[in-house]
């Protein structure tokens, strides 16, 4: 169905193919399968009189799925080779075609969700390769064409070194997941109707690989991972670009070339964060991603870092102490360095929740930074001993987790794996507003 074309016309055109003998033969092939789901003919023995116009009405259909399960191969070729040879794409037919067939059965299959970051350089020749997919360089052609403009964009610093590191707005790296997609049909007396539903959420799986970069990666200056663009690769639908945002509304980016040790401590992070049961941190995950990420102005990110914490540790009333002493008491050592924490963690609730209201205040944009920066900083570090020393308070809900946490016997702390959050000199008495 790739070469054919009707005689006398001088360039491929699917809307001729059923015309030929080669294309009638393969349109009854496909509705004689029964694997494949088609409109009904209505009206059947009328449209048979009417000649070609009848051709046209049942060629239509199989000329899309043919289309479809094509160009999903060539997406799918396209994740190996920049610009696949014809042998490269016919390699990935059949195991287009067996995914057309799985979900038009109903059943659960494996399609290929791409990303596209920007913020980050990898080194070249290096990739990170897992069950849940792969993240490696992007290349000019991974980006759709849609947002070739977004190449042409481009941030670039030096480093200490001297070495030139330059990002684009389109993204430099591609983030492979696999996803198990099921598709369900509805049909009626008077239509067809399709819609799809994913097992894991694509968004999700995007939040997971931010989520294990910000936890393995510490830097002076924080690096910024933003995702730019995704789509999905499946045989039934379009491959264009399902989402884009544009970098430049969000957060300010200072382009980074990842180290070796880097990338070996993200990927260890992504093993630990596609393993574990987040399903009661999301709200924290996306919000604090969101403040560390995607907000521009700081008191922005504070509110966003400060609900984070909110939705770890709070309950309906007294939510300033119950947050602030589970903070303290899970990241710090009992005593006086414990207290000083808590008391810093209160005053940035305090803080937080003079913004949110409107009162006047003369806190200044320094100081609106500095509390933003630590809020992330904290919840960053609750998620971290979370995932690696207390997982048993994962699948609990924020009210009962701080309860736990304030209730128990047994005394944890992260104090040696965590450098100090309190800025130098700070003691309890302190009373900044």
């Amino acid at each position: 169905m790739l070469l054919p074309t009707y005689p006398f016309d001088s360039d491929l055109d699917w809307g001729h193919y059923f015309r030929t003998s080669e294309g009638r033969n393969v349109v009854a092939a496909m509705r004689n399968e029964g694997g494949f789901l088609f409109a009904a003919d209505d009206n059947a023995a009328e449209s048979e009189a009417e000649g070609p116009f009848n051709d046209i009405h049942r060629s239509f259909e199989p000329l899309l799925y043919a289309c479809r399960i094509i160009n999903a191969a060539w997406g799918l070729a396209k994740l190996k080779a920049s610009v696949p040879s014809l042998d490269e794409l016919v390699d990935k037919l059949p195991d287009t075609l067996s995914g057309a067939r799985s979900l038009l059965r109903g059943e659960s299959t494996q399609i290929i969700a791409v990303s596209s970051f920007t913020g980050i350089r990898l080194p070249e020749g290096t990739e990170i390769v897992g069950n849940w997919g792969r993240i490696r360089a992007a290349r000019a052609e991974d980006h759709p064409s849609l947002l070739k403009p977004m190449l042409e964009r481009r941030t670039m610093t030096t480093t200490d070194a001297g070495e030139h590191v330059e990002i684009t707005d389109a993204g430099d790296v591609i983030f492979e997941a696999r996803i198990a997609m099921k598709m369900r049909i509805n049909r009626d007396a008077d239509q067809m109707s399709w819609s799809t539903s994913t097992r894991e959420d694509i968004p999700g799986q995007v939040d997971r690989v931010r989520l294990a970069f910000a936890l393995a990666i510490r830097r002076d200056a924080w690096p910024v991972l933003i995702p730019t663009w995704h789509k999905i690769i499946m045989p039934l639908i379009g491959n264009g670009p399902s989402s884009y945002s544009d970098p430049q509304s969000m957060a300010s980016r200072v382009p980074i070339l990842l180290s070796l040790d880097e990338i070996a401590s993200w990927e260890s992070w992504i093993d630990v964060v596609m393993a574990a049961d987040l399903r009661q941190l999301n709200l924290a995950i996306t919000r604090t991603l969101r403040a560390q990420t995607e907000r521009r102005d700081r008191s922005d990110a504070l509110i966003d870092a400060v609900i984070a914490w909110e939705s770890l540790f709070g309950a309906i009333t007294e939510s300033t102490l119950r947050v602030s002493a589970s903070l303290a008491r899970l990241l710090h050592a009992a005593g006086a360095e414990r207290e000083l924490a808590r008391s810093r963690y209160s005053k940035i609730y305090e803080r937080r929740s003079k913004i949110v209201h409107g009162a006047r205040t003369k806190t200044t944009a320094e100081q609106i930074d500095e509390d933003s920066r630590t809020a992330i900083y904290v919840v960053l570090e609750v998620i971290r001993v979370l995932l690696t020393k207390r997982s048993d308070l994962l699948p609990l809900e924020s009210a009962e987790r701080s309860m736990r946490i304030l209730m128990q016997d047994h005394q944890f702390t992260a104090q040696e794996e965590i450098p100090s959050i309190l800025p130098a000199g700070e003691s309890p008495q302190e009373t900044g507003s």
